[in-house]
């Protein structure tokens, strides 16, 4: 929402300005493809048409009270209204079955990306600074530490159990599923910051993930990952084109007894580069291009709330891209 708020202050958009909207506001994400039942259209279908890419604040009865550049008028405006305005007479029945849920049986992670800073004896650390809105012709104030882009990894069922040996032994080698390794190279070991909703990394140039088994126990069998990937384009200082290049490092754990994984720590530490990657880190639009440090890390998710049930960005139904499969357009 800080994208297209006007606040006072850049330390205000990470710091007052979140604790003023938790306070004040509820959030709502209204799908322009999947926009919810008729009755939920009906209520909010004013606010979602003023609200398109963009945002509007408007009651839990449906009644539009203005546009995110002014949040302070619109609680003002807000409480000037009547109770029939501002409180639905009936609850409203959601919506259901348009959003894909993750496959039965899959596995599901999620997937962090940050910018990073490297110290000259090579350590990491997040980035100190970056730009948020990197639209060619927009250029939006920094927030202080650089951000946390997120997604989600899901796995169908037969993918996630053909990672598991049937008769483990320490030091055996375990093959991962193509379309599994075709799918974080390619999709998840990139800058997940741009944000084009149609963006795409470029496919993996080189690459590769292997699982061997690191120990075997009567609960439990633990196998690192190891990995590399090279994505997008090669690195040119002339050009634009998009790339990145990663190293992954990773920890699973499945339990005999369940028979389920109940562990997935991975990490991807690399550098990857752009015109969108380097604007966000250089602050400029027309800055010479460099490689900039990334992190990636992916964690089992272990629950399933409303939120562990969000779609990957490349398996929304708006994205013509076969997420199961090796990455071909449908």
């Amino acid at each position: 929402m800080f994208y297209y708020t006007k606040w006072p202050t850049v330390q205000g958009i990470n710091k007052d300005f979140i604790g003023f909207v938790r306070e004040n506001f509820v959030a709502v994400g209204i799908d322009g493809v999947a926009p919810g039942s008729a009755p939920e259209w009906a209520v909010f279908g004013e606010a979602a048409k003023k609200s398109y890419n963009g945002f509007a604040v408007c009651t839990a009865a449906g009644k539009y009270v203005g546009n995110a550049d002014n949040l302070r008028r619109c609680i003002e405006d807000y409480k000037k209204l009547p109770k029939a305005d501002r409180v639905p007479e009936t609850l409203i029945e959601a919506a259901e079955g348009k959003i894909a849920p993750p496959p039965p049986g899959g596995l599901v992670l999620n997937a962090y990306c940050t910018y990073l800073d490297r110290a000259a004896n090579g350590d990491h650390s997040r980035a100190k600074w970056m730009l948020n809105d990197i639209y060619p012709s927009t250029m939006a104030g920094k927030t202080e530490p650089a951000t946390t882009g997120n997604d989600m990894v899901w796995l169908t069922e037969a993918e996630w159990k053909a990672m598991a040996p049937p008769e483990p032994k320490k030091g055996q080698s375990v093959a991962v599923p193509p379309s599994v390794r075709k799918r974080i190279l390619g999709l998840y070991a990139c800058d997940f910051h741009p944000v084009s909703g149609g963006h795409r990394p470029g496919a993996p140039r080189a690459g590769d993930l292997a699982l061997t088994v690191e120990g075997v126990s009567a609960a439990a069998v633990d196998l690192r990952l190891d990995g590399f990937a090279e994505t997008g384009k090669e690195f040119d200082p002339a050009a634009s084109a998009e790339g990145c290049s990663m190293r992954f490092l990773g920890y699973l754990s499945y339990d005999l007894a369940q028979k389920r994984f109940v562990r997935f720590d991975a990490v991807g530490l690399g550098e990857c580069w752009g015109k969108r990657t380097n604007a966000a880190r250089s602050g400029k639009n027309d800055a010479p291009l460099q490689r900039w440090p990334i992190g990636v890390a992916f964690e089992l998710v272990t629950k399933d709330r409303p939120v562990d049930r969000t779609p990957p960005k490349y398996a929304a139904p708006y994205v013509a891209y076969d997420y199961f499969g090796v990455g071909k357009q449908r």
